[in-house]
């Protein structure tokens, strides 16, 4: 994602669909939690918020691509595992990762 933005664009559209043929062929009872992301700079609030966004844009996006949205847990991490220290390692930590259940 780019600073303060949560829209799925790019390579994370592309990322998110080879994810959505994963969801697709697993059984319908397997769930995804997706913890969103930011990086260090902005509030705790408003990384949290920032974070959910993220998470959701890319839930949203499952959505439509036809994932039951049931099946999708949004959890919003903030900064809190954030590791980087300039602009190059902060594009790292604005991410959604996705973690099967």
């Amino acid at each position: 994602f780019g600073f303060d933005e949560f829209s799925v664009e790019g390579e994370a559209r592309a990322t998110i669909e080879k994810n959505h043929e994963c969801l697709k062929q697993a059984p319908a009872d397997k769930g995804l939690m997706l913890y969103g992301h930011t990086d260090p700079r902005g509030t705790e609030e408003y990384n949290i918020a920032l974070s959910e966004k993220r998470a959701n844009a890319a839930a949203d996006f499952l959505a439509r691509l036809g994932i039951d949205p049931a099946r999708l847990n949004v959890v919003a991490k903030g900064e809190g595992e954030a590791a980087g220290t300039s602009e190059e390692s902060w594009s790292k930590d604005r991410r959604v990762d996705f973690e099967w259940k």
